[in-house]
């Protein structure tokens, strides 16, 4: 069968496959029986529509070479046991495509425990790696330092603000955190008043 009758046969118009094509030719190359195919029909079996694939096979066609049973299908668990719902879970891969092409159980999983462990409620992890997953995705050892010195400013892991600190910390490199406490202390502030 040929290429463009595969997609088709999964729901995708002659113009998406020809605009996939034009995007990522390189797909051209790849085997249709053992990496196409089973790669469309996880897709399928999970609800993502041929647009949201379409979307994110131009972004990241990595996917498609990725083992399905090793890789694929773990992340994927592996992101619903944490976001709960399927549109969710799309929503996030559309944004970010690499969260089927990296193992979770090392990048990721670690660092949702570690919030767990102090406390951090599901939805607000789940919120975290929604809308900021690259935060989620630090190396290990960095992602708990930068959890203990939010905690140890006395922000609450059960309340909101412990998440958004976190993001914040993740954000900002040690030069620009110093820079900007340090402007606060400027115009008189302590450091409770700055914590607060």
């Amino acid at each position: 069968r040929s290429f463009e009758s595969i997609f088709k046969s999964y729901g995708f118009s002659e113009t998406q496959v020809s605009g996939l094509l034009s995007k990522k030719p390189s797909l051209l190359h790849m085997d249709k029986d053992e990496q196409i195919k089973p790669r469309l029909e996880f897709f399928r079996e999970k609800g993502f529509s041929a647009s949201d694939v379409c979307h994110i096979i131009g972004l990241d066609s990595k996917i498609m070479r990725r083992n399905v049973n090793d890789l694929i299908i773990p992340s994927y668990e592996f992101l619903k046991s944490v976001l709960k719902d399927e549109a969710s879970l799309i929503g996030a891969v559309r944004r970010c495509t690499w969260l089927l092409t990296q193992d979770l159980e090392k990048s990721l999983r670690p660092n949702v425990e570690l919030l767990r462990s102090y406390g951090v409620r599901n939805d607000r992890i789940a919120g975290m790696l929604r809308l900021r997953p690259r935060a989620l995705m630090q190396n290990a050892d960095g992602f708990k330092m930068v959890v203990e010195e939010v905690w140890e400013m006395g922000f609450d892991p059960v309340k909101s603000h412990f998440i958004i600190a976190c993001q914040v910390k993740f954000g900002l490199s040690k030069t620009m955190w110093k820079m900007k406490w340090d402007y606060f202390k400027k115009w008189g502030w302590s450091d409770d008043e700055i914590r607060s």
